[in-house]
């Protein structure tokens, strides 16, 4: 798997856990350091966006899946190549 492709679902992750590691350590995300309450707050809430984005875009996906294989399921029980 393209190291790329496990980032989408640890970078909200890693933004939300910000604001409760902002003080054992300065995190950089890019050109962003992280080392006061405030910033880490707004990553934060920048993480939950970014998380809930995440989630709406899974969940269309499943959908459009589902829809596809109810569709091949059906064409299969009545003999027909869907």
């Amino acid at each position: 798997m393209h190291p790329g492709r496990r980032a989408g679902a640890v970078v909200p992750a890693a933004l939300l856990v910000s604001v409760f590691v902002y003080r054992l350590t300065s995190m950089e995300f890019g050109p962003i350091v992280v080392d006061t309450f405030s910033e880490a707050l707004v990553v934060s809430l920048l993480g939950a966006v970014l998380f809930m984005i995440e989630l709406f875009i899974a969940n269309v996906v499943v959908s459009i899946l589902r829809r596809y294989v109810s569709v091949r399921i059906v064409g299969f029980r009545f003999g027909q190549d869907a």
